[in-house]
């Protein structure tokens, strides 16, 4: 297969969304158009620079990742995957980094609510015998 970079912006776009599993609704949303609007994107490629830094924005990536995004031609879909993987190298340290904190978070949540619930009950008792 041959690397191509010639794919025209549009293209790559809806690689780059499909990847991240961010849905033309969901993209739409995010940089506050419509969903046929950035169908039209990814289908001609015309698109102004505002624009696609707002999309490059909501999909947590550089307009200069876009515009030199290679890929290969795909022949079947397992070869799309190997491709994907070699586009968007997954990086572990920052996965398990993440990961860390949403589990802190998500203790910290836990904590404020029970003292939440805690303060609660003792308002409740004061509000009973002043």
């Amino acid at each position: 297969m041959q690397k191509v970079k010639k794919g025209h912006l549009g293209e790559k776009i809806k690689r780059i969304r499909q990847f991240k599993g961010v849905t033309q609704q969901q993209l739409a949303e995010l940089i506050r158009k419509t969903r046929p609007l950035v169908s039209f994107f990814e289908r001609t490629g015309q698109i102004n620079k505002y624009t696609l830094t707002e999309i490059a924005n909501a999909l947590h990536i550089t307009i200069e990742e876009i515009e030199e995004m290679e890929f290969e031609k795909m022949e079947n879909n397992s070869e799309e995957k190997k491709i994907k993987k070699s586009i968007f190298p997954i990086n572990e340290n920052l996965i398990q980094t993440l990961q860390n904190e949403n589990k802190f978070l998500k203790e910290t949540v836990v904590q404020q609510n029970l003292i939440i619930l805690e303060m609660s009950k003792r308002i409740k008792n004061n509000i009973k015998n002043p």
